[in-house]
């Protein structure tokens, strides 16, 4: 446990820690998981269509994840076990009324076994208390445990098992008391059935371990059901007074908040939970005279995590998208385990994959989230015993959610946990749940000479300075190269980039570096890198194989997130301008890629305009980004055609459902002054539902070409939204050709990153496009549009992207790539500690 004193704003915190004080075990089990049929969580998450995913399976085995709980959740309530076994050809596809699908019972009981050993996990098991019976949960315990020469131990033997599972772990039942739950129960008739069952599941396993239903740990429902259910029973054991028939009780909480520090601290309502439940724990054992050579009951705290199902919504597949401030609140909940390790006997995070889970699959690879560096730390570090520890630091006084949590939990600003294991190695986890302040912390109580280590993240690599990626021959054609693009392959799993650009290679001449096929003929370049920009290399070359004229201007790339029309996910489009070499036509053409990048097919033509000159008489369409959103590619440009010429550019967009034919022209920045020229437009996902688009603005009142920016719920609706100046709080104005990127790194709420085409510098918000933008100096040179994106195995890193200036002689592409947060802070001032290993993270900005 972890005692606290509250110091006044301003005060010297303290953490003193106590490593010889052991206060209880902590049970590996708290760092469980969860795989409900729900979502993409199994099936393209634990399975796919090449058996079990190899890189899951590691990931897994790196955190060391001790018991899985298996197959939910609210999709138990209809789910019957015996459809998923056999020959798959035979398998039935049913109703899953929890999450308005369909279960093809493809992914069963002895897949989820077998899965269970690769990853060196034990299973547990619930029970189906909506429409199962006790019949089939007792056919389920003999298929998986018995050695018996029965009916259901012989069909496990038939599907090719002889030896038992031995599962040990049963819930009774999940969540019966919802109103969201298929058949729902009231907390009489779900104690009196529960009861009734485990007697029966223990007559024909009496080693298996029981698992009451429960709701939050402190409501009526959670007393009843303990006072009702934890008893001796001497018929149902056999005689036995040294064991229980109900042995765990489990609680699920979910916390989440849209205020950053409401929702770190959060998690804090969940220990309060725990400290009642084990309270109503003694006091059913003391009202029911149980003996106390009945083991103690713990807590089963099998579902907990940071959800907010408003935004990520169940029926969808519940796919949130963590921020800096859900993985402080990861932290919080961990600590709240180690520290409450006297009553929880096992935490499993909802869930392990995909469905608001520290890890996201992609079609080649995985994705870590922000949530899983503190789940990862804590496996590694935060085992054996819960030491003694005291905090000494002011605290958070505002209101909580929830609301009750205010009058009932101390909030400091640091939370703290301790573990000593048994080879003596001390570990603490320190958050910092403040917004803006870094703590300096004195720390006491180890023995002097100790061997302190800090452990705050990921290890950080060196920074790129102006790589080169291409530098054009001598002959080409000024400026050489501009306009420069760089994309990570989500979907290819080995941290490939793809990088484009515009390549002015000198048309006509035979030494151009252009085959015979095409020599007048501009192309736009593709080239690879696999190791995070160090070194590049030529992949392929995207020709204008339509219109004869050449792709010579403004190239973007995108890799697709998931299946359009005939286009299956992970196929590349490389969007450019095609036009002929007088200028006088400009055409925004698609072209795409299923062999990540080598080779390129003609797809679509968005949109024609006139002459590519960016003057108000003349009617050129430039500038393309898109990417997919609600089952839509959306295709943004600026578009100078306007039929009644009262209009300079605007800003509009254009969406597909098959790459093939596009929806009507949507206008979404448009000025009513023909001298007015929105342009550049790039939009970025935020968090909560957000989408930020930014763009020059030619016509501003702060600078000429200033950079502007919008936000929307919807990205097809910028065009109702207020305009806002990006203003710097030096004043300084950044202009021309900006560029965004939102990254999770660098606060609470992540952090918006900005470029523009007249700085070197990059612009950062910490509060998704609120309050104020500060300036980061950079080590990458000025370009016109310089691109941006973050950095797939750090964060806190951004990669830039340039291709010269307009107008430059020697220009070439090069990248940087910036930390946009210092180096976390040392652990702090160590006064003593003998072989500690002290493991923490901090945030500061």
């Amino acid at each position: 446990m972890t005692t606290f004193t509250k110091l006044d704003d301003g005060g010297q915190p303290c953490i003193t820690v106590s490593p010889y004080h052991r206060l209880s075990k902590v049970n590996d089990n708290v760092y469980g998981g969860f795989a409900e049929h729900m979502g993409r969580r199994i099936y393209g998450g634990i399975y796919d269509e090449n058996g079990f995913r190899k890189d899951f399976i590691q990931s897994f085995k790196d955190i060391n994840c001790p018991v899985v709980r298996y197959p939910g959740g609210n999709f138990v309530a209809t789910y019957h076990w015996i459809d998923g076994v056999g020959p798959r050809e035979k398998r039935p596809r049913r109703l899953a009324l929890a999450w308005t699908g369909v279960e093809s019972n493809q992914f069963g009981t002895d897949e989820f076994m077998k899965w269970c050993e690769l990853v060196g996990t034990e299973p547990y098991l619930a029970l189906n208390f909506g429409t199962g019976t006790l019949e089939e949960a007792l056919a389920w315990l003999e298929y998986c445990n018995s050695t018996q020469d029965t009916h259901y131990a012989n069909l496990r033997r038939d599907n090719g098992r002889e030896k038992p599972y031995y599962v040990k772990y049963w819930a009774l039942g999940n969540e019966v008391w919802g109103p969201w739950q298929v058949e729902q129960m009231t907390k009489e008739d779900y104690a009196k059935k529960a009861y009734q069952w485990a007697k029966a599941l223990k007559l024909v396993d009496p080693s298996i371990v029981l698992i009451l239903c429960r709701e939050t740990g402190h409501s009526e429902w959670d007393f009843y059901t303990l006072k009702e259910c934890m008893k001796l029973d001497l018929h149902g054991l056999g005689g036995s007074a040294i064991a229980s028939l109900i042995d765990m009780h489990s609680i699920h909480i979910y916390t989440a908040s849209t205020d950053p520090v409401k929702n770190a601290i959060a998690p804090r309502a969940a220990e309060r939970a725990i400290e009642i439940c084990g309270s109503r724990i003694d006091l059913a054992r003391i009202q029911n005279n149980v003996p106390p050579t009945v083991p103690r009951q713990t807590i089963c705290f099998d579902e907990w995590n940071v959800w907010e199902p408003q935004r990520a919504v169940g029926s969808e597949g519940a796919e949130e998208k963590y921020t800096l401030s859900d993985a402080l609140a990861v932290g919080v909940w961990l600590n709240v385990f180690i520290r409450q390790s006297k009553y929880v006997g096992m935490a499993n995070i909802a869930q392990s994959m995909d469905v608001i889970s520290p890890l996201m699959t992609a079609k080649d690879g995985l994705i870590k989230q922000t949530t899983w560096w503190p789940l990862l730390l804590f496996s590694k570090y935060m085992r054996g015993w819960s030491v003694a520890t005291h905090v000494s630091c002011d605290a958070y006084n505002g209101d909580s959610e929830p609301k009750w949590m205010r009058a009932a939990c101390d909030t400091p600003w640091l939370d703290v946990s301790a573990t000593i294991d048994d080879d003596g190695f001390a570990s603490m986890v320190v958050v910092n749940t403040h917004l803006s302040e870094a703590r300096e912390v004195d720390v006491s109580g180890l023995k002097v000479g100790a061997v302190v280590t800090a452990q705050a993240g990921v290890p950080s690599r060196r920074l790129l300075t102006n790589i080169t990626v291409f530098d054009p021959p001598d002959n080409y054609s000024v400026p050489r190269t501009l306009y420069a693009r760089v994309r990570k392959l989500d979907c290819d799993g080995d941290n490939t980039l793809l990088a484009t650009w515009e390549n002015y290679i000198p048309t006509g001449n035979s030494t151009a570096p252009c085959p015979d096929s095409c020599p007048v003929n501009p192309y736009i370049p593709v080239w690879v890198s696999t190791d995070l920009g160090e070194t590049w290399s030529e992949r392929s070359r995207v020709y204008d194989t339509q219109n004869g004229w050449g792709l010579r201007y403004q190239p973007e790339l995108y890799e697709m997130t998931e299946s359009i029309g005939n286009f299956s996910t992970g196929t590349l489009l490389l969007a450019a301008n095609s036009i002929p070499a007088d200028l006088s036509e400009t055409k925004l053409d698609v072209y795409a890629s299923t062999d990540k990048g080598y080779t390129w097919t003609f797809v679509s033509s968005v949109a024609r305009g006139g002459d590519a000159f960016p003057e108000n008489q003349f009617e050129p369409v430039w500038e393309p980004f898109m990417f997919i959103y609600d089952g839509e590619l959306v295709f943004y440009y600026s578009d100078q055609r306007d039929p009644n010429n009262t209009l300079g550019q605007k800003i509009v967009h254009q969406t597909t459902t098959d790459l093939r034919t596009w929806g009507p022209v949507v206008d979404d920045i448009v000025y009513a002054n023909e001298t007015w020229r929105p342009g550049m437009p790039i939009v970025s996902e935020l968090p909560f539902g957000n989408w930020i688009m930014t763009f020059e603005f030619f016509g501003a009142v702060e600078a000429e070409f200033a950079v502007y920016y919008r936000i929307s719920r919807n990205p097809r609706t910028f065009g109702s939204k207020p305009d806002h100046a990006l203003v710097a709080t030096d004043g300084t104005v950044p202009r021309g050709s900006p560029y965004n990127v939102w990254t999770p790194a660098g606060g609470p709420l992540g952090t918006i990153v900005v470029s523009d085409g007249n700085n070197p510098e990059l612009y950062l918000n910490h509060n998704l496009g609120g309050g104020a933008w500060t300036v980061l100096n950079t080590t990458a040179a000025s370009s016109y549009t310089r691109a941006l994106m973050v950095m797939p195995d750090d964060p806190a890193i951004i990669m830039i992207i340039g291709g010269g200036v307009l107008g430059g002689e020697d220009n070439s592409v090069q990248v940087t790539t910036v930390k946009i947060e210092p180096n976390l802070p040392k652990f702090g001032r160590c006064n003593a500690g003998s072989r500690a290993n002290a493991t923490g993270y901090r945030r500061q900005h």
